[in-house]
This record gives structure tokens, sequence and C-alpha cells, in this order.
């Protein structure tokens, strides 16, 4: 008997069903990979916050100096650099960006910390300051030599704590359909921020 004779070619349906259940695991997989991915971008935003926070307050404790989280949250202020990549609504409550100065005890002059910049939060993912209290406003400050007008900050003093000493609450991690939200705490007298429930959940 010929050897070719006894190799067995697939027919067109066994090839259909193959391809159908191959489109079916990839469909599977793009599906788990696209619910990991959109819990896991909130978390992102949420390490960045807190790694901002004890970096800030560890800075503030080292150099024994005041380290102020500048949060924008309108295209309003002037800094050339960051102006136009804030994010904007009609409250002006939502922020994109955070970055921390050195600040002086009058609060009016912000100086960059050496080695920093901008720090964006993920595509979709903003600090929501709708209900957050005790954040500090900055008026009129000058952030790199440019005057601009008021933005809200996290201030810390030179022992590690908030410099209201009052916690900073609700200042949220969320997304931009916010079905995800972490929500955080940061110690007055401490400087610490805290681990969501939602987080630990996750």
């Amino acid at each position: 008997m010929n050897a070719r004779a006894k190799i067995r070619k697939f027919t067109l349906i066994e090839m259909i069903v193959v391809l159908i259940i191959v489109g079916t695991m990839i469909g599977m997989s793009v599906g788990v990979v696209s619910i990991l991915k959109t819990k896991e971008t909130p978390k992102a935003g949420y390490r960045i916050l807190t790694q901002m926070i004890y970096g800030s307050r560890s800075y503030a404790l080292t150099k024994r100096s005041y380290v102020a989280i500048v949060l924008p949250t309108s295209s309003k202020l002037s800094d050339a650099q960051v102006a136009k990549q804030f994010a904007t609504n009609e409250n002006g409550n939502y922020a994109i960006a955070i970055r921390p100065f050195t600040i002086s005890r009058d609060l009016q002059t912000l100086t960059p910390i050496k080695g920093s910049g901008w720090q964006y939060l993920p595509k979709g993912v903003y600090l929501d300051l709708t209900s957050t209290t005790n954040l500090e406003e900055l008026s009129t400050v000058t952030i790199g030599g440019v005057t601009n007008q008021t933005c809200d900050a996290i201030i810390f003093r030179q022992t590690g704590g908030l410099n209201t000493l009052s916690d900073v609450e609700n200042l949220v991690v969320t997304t931009e359909d916010g079905k995800t939200s972490y929500d955080v705490t940061i110690n007055g007298l401490t400087g610490k921020p805290s681990i969501p429930e939602a987080y630990k959940n996750d």
C-alpha cells in the first residue's frame, strides 16, 4: 500500500470546528486580560499617589523642609509644561497630574525638587477632589518663576505630619466610569496614607 494513502486528511468541517474552538479560546483570554487591565489601571494610579505621599513625607523629614504635593485641577494654571494636560470640568475638582515641591513657610513660593517631575495618572484615572477635606489652598503661588492662580495642595511639615495636623479625607482615585474607586485618607499627625479596603480586596 502506498504510504501517502495512509495519511489522514482533515475534512472541511473538522477544520471549521478547530477554528471555532481556537477563536472561542482567544475571545475568552482577551476578556480576562481586559478585566485584569481595568482593575490594574486604578491600582497604578493609587500607587503613584501613595509613592509620592511617602516620598514627599520622607523628603520633608530628611531635609527639614516644608514639602507640598500640588494637585492642579484646572488648565487656568499658567505653568506651560502641564497646563494643557490638566483635566477640566465645570467644577474643576479633578486632577490628573501631581508633583512635589518644597514650599516657603509663608506658602507662597514653590521650588521644584531636583529630579522630580509631573507624575501623570494612567489614562482614564484621576483624583476626584470634590469631597476631599483639609486640603490647603495655595493662592497666587509661584511655580518656576511664574505666578499662578490658586491650586490645592497636600503640605508636609518638617516633622513628617501634615501642615494642618488634620486628616486629609476622601481623596479619591477613580476611573471615568466610576466603577473602581479607592478612597484615601492621610493621617494629619503622621502624614501616612491609609490602604483602602477596596484596594485590599481587589
